[in-house]
């Protein structure tokens, strides 16, 4: 979960794909998570997932040490977009 939330943490960023493609290509070569569905999540839609965005940004966490302000809304949005970019990586690399 840590490997997939640095994922996150780099959408949430608006990290540049150089880089963010050396982190997903570290963490497909190592086996770590880079899909909702490789933490055990790939079947929740985003009303399931809603309650782990809102742990993610509660006052206590590492979320706010970024620079600005984030709802859970916005902790969604960038778990889902990590999960769509590990999901198109997995479906080049099988082609």
């Amino acid at each position: 979960m840590v490997a997939f939330g640095l994922l996150a943490s780099l959408q949430l960023t608006d990290a540049s794909a150089e880089v963010s493609e050396p982190v997903y290509a570290f963490c497909e070569e190592v086996g770590l998570p880079t899909t909702l569905a490789d933490i055990g999540l790939g079947d929740f839609d985003r009303e399931r997932l809603m309650p782990a965005a809102e742990k993610a940004c509660a006052p206590c966490e590492f979320i706010h040490h970024e620079a600005g302000c984030f709802a859970p809304e916005k902790g969604l949005d960038v778990m889902l977009a990590a999960d769509g970019i590990g999901e198109a990586r997995k479906k080049k690399q099988s082609a």
